[in-house]
């Protein structure tokens, strides 16, 4: 059981991720940026940052960040909540645009007008 475990973990990282608003995909895997990469993500005005624990990405600013929004529909990345504590979810918020791209981590997204939290990984 014990060497089960170890093999599994060794595995290299791998999660899709699929943005709703644009259905543009990121496979993520353990993974340093190419030369190439490096030279596209400079660029399109983005630095070279570890997205997840084994990943080197592009981060880049979102053109519309900080834009009032009631949905991620209305951005390139997501609408998230701004305010600090959790609303109850279903609450009717504001939200705003995000600033960057490579935001793997437990947000409090605003779809339709209205709080929801999203799931951490």
């Amino acid at each position: 059981m014990l060497r089960w475990l170890l093999a599994a973990l060794m595995l290299p990282l791998s999660i899709v991720l699929t943005h709703s608003s644009g259905g543009a995909q990121a496979q993520l895997t353990d993974h340093k940026m190419s030369p190439e990469e490096l030279r596209l993500c400079y660029a399109a005005g983005g630095t070279p940052q570890t997205i997840y624990y084994f990943t080197e990405g592009c981060v880049r600013p979102y053109a519309d960040a900080g834009k009032t929004c009631s949905d991620g529909d209305q951005c390139e990345g997501e609408c998230v909540y701004p305010g600090n504590g959790f609303p109850k979810a279903g609450t009717e918020v504001s939200g705003v645009c995000e600033a960057k791209t490579g935001t793997l981590s437990c947000r409090s997204l605003v779809r339709k007008g209205k709080y929801e939290s999203e799931p951490c990984a």
